[in-house]
């Protein structure tokens, strides 16, 4: 290879779709990256990009050749960044996509106390949630709910495991009717993610047995931020993560309803592009969310 910080610059504007933010990222001019795109696709004999006024795009050629690139890029950087590792503190900026609903509860509360401890660090948070393409949504990292793709392209980490379990007030339970098996949810105010026309089904679990239970929501919302106000104030009974409970106060008016029956637990993944995008800064920031969500 006769130039390699050429595979270096194609592999960034890959990542950012757009000479103007690589050439920032990489900390040389748009010429300078152009040019030297131009010089590689010369060598190739193909061209890697197609070029609008408005955007660019990989050619079939530019698709091939991204996964040798990036595969060198990480090993030629590997061991630089095995080291810098062991020294270097959190630093820059890091970008993170997250469900609001982990924001809100989670990391807000203890954020400011995250800043304090690394003061170099500057962090650009994204609130999305459901499945999150890293490098479309131009971010370091993005944490999701939701099980990866097997066949993703990202490094997938699993952060922590979200325990559920159902709850409801004692002013509530006092004035519905008794409740002794799931089926007997049926009867009463539910709360629920989402509404679908025929239902929502809770799916619960006991000793290796699961049973589900067909319900039509009381109240429908996919926050479960929500849902643990609505049960402190008596509006119904709701699966709701433990930890949500505790750090709410809600231990003393919540109680656990058929608390031999769980729901499924939730797992929280981290998502980033390589195992390069493993900075001390995204080091920081996955064990701060490991910390924060038990």
């Amino acid at each position: 290879m006769k130039d390699f910080n050429e595979l270096q610059i194609f592999a960034v504007v890959v990542q950012e779709m757009s000479f103007t933010r690589a050439a920032g990222a990489l900390d040389i001019s748009k010429a300078a990256a152009s040019r030297a795109i131009g010089s590689l696709e010369r060598r190739l004999g193909t061209r890697l990009f197609e070029r609008t006024t408005r955007r660019l795009r990989l050619t079939e050629a530019g698709e091939t050749y991204l996964a040798y690139a990036r595969r060198a890029v990480e090993e030629a950087e590997g061991a630089e960044a095995a080291v810098s590792k062991l020294a270097d503190q959190p630093r820059g900026t890091l970008r993170i996509a997250m469900p609001v609903t982990l924001a809100q509860s989670s990391v807000a509360p203890r954020l400011a106390r995250f800043l304090h401890a690394y003061p170099e660090l500057r962090l650009d948070i994204t609130l999305r949630g459901g499945q999150i393409d890293p490098i479309a949504q131009r971010v370091d990292v993005a944490f999701q709910t939701t099980r990866p793709e097997t066949d993703s392209q990202f490094i997938q980490q699993r952060v922590t495991v979200v325990q559920l379990g159902i709850y409801a007030s004692r002013q509530y339970l006092a004035a519905g009717s008794a409740l002794g098996t799931p089926q007997d949810l049926a009867q009463h105010a539910c709360l629920t993610l989402t509404a679908e026309r025929e239902g929502t089904t809770w799916k619960l679990h006991r000793d290796g047995k699961a049973e589900e239970v067909r319900l039509r929501g009381r109240v429908s919302i996919g926050d479960p931020v929500i849902h643990h106000r609505l049960c402190l104030d008596g509006a119904g009974i709701a699966i709701l993560p433990n930890w949500i409970v505790r750090a709410g106060g809600g231990k003393k008016h919540l109680v656990r309803v058929l608390p031999e029956w769980t729901p499924a637990p939730i797992e929280l993944y981290a998502i980033y592009p390589t195992r390069l995008s493993m900075t001390p800064k995204l080091n920081a920031f996955i064990k701060f969310i490991k910390d924060v969500v038990p």
